[in-house]
C-alpha cells in the first residue's frame, strides 16, 4: 500500500519509497497496475499506474485516475461502468 501524496484533475500521486516500512509500492515496469481504495471493506479500483519516476522505486508514482470523463469514455467502450 502506497501512502497518498496529492490529487489533481487527472493524476493520483502516491509515495513510493515505502519499502523501508514494509508497505511495498509500485516500481519501474509496473505500468497498468491497479490502485485500489478500501471503502468500508470494499476495494474500489481508482487509478492505474502510468509512470514511475525512477527505476530505484524511490520517487513518486503518477497514477491515472479512472473517475475522469476521458477515462470513463475510454473504459465504457469495453466494460459496463457503475
Amino acid at each position: 500500500m502506497s501512502p497518498f501524496m496529492a490529487l489533481t484533475n487527472t493524476v493520483l500521486f502516491l509515495l513510493l519509497n515505502t519499502n523501508a516500512t514494509g508497505e511495498g509500492g509500485t516500481c519501474a515496469f509496473d505500468s497498468g497496475s491497479p490502485h485500489f481504495l478500501n471503502t468500508g471493506g470494499t476495494a474500489v479500483l481508482v487509478a492505474v499506474t502510468s509512470l514511475e519516476a525512477d527505476q530505484a522505486c524511490a520517487a513518486n508514482g503518477f497514477n491515472y485516475r479512472l473517475d475522469t470523463a476521458s477515462a470513463r469514455a475510454f473504459l465504457g467502450r469495453f466494460v459496463t461502468l457503475p
